[in-house]
């Protein structure tokens, strides 16, 4: 159910449907058949014409659903009714059986309404039904018919002449050539008004109808102030407004951003509803190694730089944030003490509570466990290494030395001899 409406002064409530076709037809049946057992129209009255206790049942496509499946549903409906229930059912729009009930005003106006029919529907052959009995009971009689969702228009005239006003709107409706227009004048505020229902959108555009009212109204002086869409209105009625403006030939939904997330939503995602596969290389298995004692930061380094799987990332950064001594010179980050040379090149040596070279830089290799002397500063700093150059090195940082002492915590982490085989392959 989307919306409801009701009216106190005409004394009836509206109630628009939707869903699929079976099942509105079983919604509607069964509220005619509760507002049969609980409305009386001997004691109803009202300022809206009326038949029955539900009168008007429109059947309307809105999405992938024509007119001629709606007459289906409709003629069944009418056919149920009047066999399970026993009331006359007339049908009207392209469900009509009868030429002179296409339209509905036809059928249904103030000059005509339950007592009227309840004197002639049994010896007017005009009003015999299209099923039922030709007899009328306390529930009045049922219209089924079958139309495009109508389109409610609001226009706010700058004008409240009644004769201008009573012009325009015999202009646009079916004395002026506009089948599908019905046009009400009245006044709001000092201002006309025109209550225009669109009955066929697809034939007559709404930008179209504006334009005329626009024009017709330009031969008084008289100008559109605003202009409303009243109750629900298809998507589509918009879109061709949008597009004749816009002098386009059409406009796609499937375009729009909203249809696009609403077509997302409502497709099934192939691993929506199953977890995906895992390849089998994945995942590997990993062997943790043996916890042991470390008695100090030399074995605590051992530790940290073999191919094993050993935490210890956290404590290697706090140790390199504490100052620490190096053969009696005192040196912590940011000193002031510090040259300009190793401010420059910020210490790099995860390990710096060890005796190290604070500007020197390195990089760590996981397979062999071993450290890498990518840079040294220069012009060296007060590390007693001696300063060696590597073969084909060149620029302001090109120098590279190796602690002679072996003291460095960079030079724990390969051996001397392998660094000595290197160094006379590169001579």
């Amino acid at each position: 159910m989307l919306e409801t409406q009701s009216n106190p002064s005409a004394n009836r409530t509206q109630i628009n449907l939707v869903g699929l076709p079976e099942e509105v037809e079983k919604a509607v049946f069964a509220g005619i058949r509760s507002a049969a057992e609980l409305i009386d129209l001997t004691q109803h009255s009202g300022t809206q014409a009326r038949l029955g206790a539900l009168d008007v049942v429109p059947f309307m496509p809105v999405r992938d659903l024509s007119l001629e499946d709606c007459v289906h549903h409709a003629r069944r409906l009418a056919h149920s009714i009047a066999q399970s229930l026993q009331l006359p059912v007339y049908l009207y729009g392209a469900a009509a059986v009868r030429l002179e009930r296409q339209h509905l005003h036809n059928l249904l106006h103030p000059h005509f309404q339950y007592e009227h029919l309840e004197r002639h529907i049994s010896t007017d052959p005009h009003w015999m039904p299209d099923y039922g009995p030709a007899l009328l009971g306390r529930a009045g009689a049922v219209l089924i018919g079958v139309h495009w969702p109508p389109v409610e228009l609001r226009v706010v005239l700058s004008t409240a002449h009644y004769e201008v006003l009573s012009t325009i709107a015999e202009a646009i409706s079916e004395a002026g050539g506009w089948h599908e227009v019905v046009a009400l004048v009245g006044q709001e505020e000092g201002r006309g008004l025109l209550q225009v229902t669109l009955k066929d959108y697809q034939r007559v555009p709404i930008g179209r109808l504006l334009e005329a009212i626009r024009r017709e109204a330009a031969r008084f002086g008289v100008q559109i102030e605003q202009t409303q869409v009243q109750g629900i209105v298809p998507q589509a009625v918009l879109l061709d407004s949008a597009a004749w403006y816009m002098q386009m030939p059409a406009i796609d939904p499937a375009n729009l951003l909203e249809t696009r997330i609403a077509q997302a939503q409502a497709d099934q995602l192939p691993l929506a509803h199953e977890e995906p596969p895992v390849p089998l290389d994945a995942t590997q298995h990993l062997t943790l190694p043996e916890p042991h004692q470390v008695s100090g930061l030399e074995d605590f380094a051992d530790a940290l730089a073999a191919a094993t799987v050993t935490p210890g990332g956290g404590g290697c950064r706090c140790a390199n944030g504490a100052p620490w001594r190096q053969h009696s010179r005192r040196w912590s980050p940011g000193s002031r003490r510090t040259s300009a040379a190793t401010k420059k090149c910020a210490p790099i040596c995860w390990l710096s509570a060890l005796p190290c070279c604070p500007c020197a830089k390195s990089s760590y290799k996981p397979l062999t466990g071993t450290w890498r002397l990518l840079r040294a500063c220069w012009p060296p700093c007060g590390c007693p290494a001696n300063p060696r150059s590597a073969k084909g090195n060149s620029g302001r940082h090109a120098g590279r030395h190796r602690c002679s002492t072996g003291n460095c915590a960079l030079c724990l982490r390969e051996p001397a001899s392998a660094w000595a085989s290197r160094r006379v392959g590169e001579s």
